[in-house]
């Protein structure tokens, strides 16, 4: 667990281990972490069920040309990192006062980090650029968790947006939430996340620091 030296300063319990209220890392490679004397009958919490999930996933895809181009991975953007890769990567949205109306409770939090990998950092140890070479962005898939209402990638030298979506009431914007209960439409539930493509001829080019 580990946050930026601004991230952390706010006092987000995520940047702590005494203070992990939960998340991604209570449930991964099927570890699971319960309070097992509150929980649970026994230690190994034989009464509760176990859920199966099954999940289907559709894959498009071109066969490649000699002009053909490789891709790599961005080295942003994890709101609680400030430097290349990510950091925590998951935070805790503080409680609104009590009383406090719905359109008085919004949490806004940002941050500035270097799009591309470059040599000199500890997270990018295999890295062959400089940080002034230039890359080009051609696909930012934006991520959110349930209750977000919109995320924007601005460019920080010109202030120019380069990607944003946000929500609606029908959805348009980019961020949708369900309406109904059938499949996909789940209401109250984050059902979309529209991404911002761009083709190699009209991909923005940018440092990489």
């Amino acid at each position: 667990i580990h946050c930026s030296a601004e991230f952390a300063a706010t006092g987000n319990p995520s940047c702590q281990l005494a203070t992990y209220a939960g998340g991604w890392r209570c449930c991964e490679h099927d570890v699971f972490l319960v309070d097992t004397d509150t929980e649970c009958r026994d230690p190994r919490c034989s009464e509760k069920p176990v859920d199966e999930v099954v999940m289907k996933f559709t894959y498009y895809y071109e066969d490649g040309t000699p002009s053909t181009r490789s891709l790599e991975p961005a080295a942003c953007c994890d709101v609680t990192g400030t430097t290349q890769g990510f950091e925590n990567i998951e935070y805790d949205i503080p409680r609104c006062p009590l009383g406090a109306k719905p359109a008085e409770c919004v949490h806004v939090v940002e941050t500035v980090q270097p799009l591309g990998y470059f040599k000199g950092s500890r997270k990018s140890r295999h890295a062959r650029h400089a940080g002034s070479d230039l890359v080009d962005l051609v696909f930012a898939a934006p991520h959110l968790h349930v209750a977000g209402l919109s995320i924007v990638l601005i460019d920080d030298v010109s202030n120019h947006t380069i990607c944003e979506v946000h929500a609606t009431p029908d959805n348009t914007g980019g961020v949708a939430y369900g309406h109904g209960s059938a499949a996909g439409d789940e209401k109250g539930y984050l059902v979309g996340l529209s991404t911002c493509r761009w083709g190699g001829k009209t991909a923005q080019r940018f440092r990489r620091d």
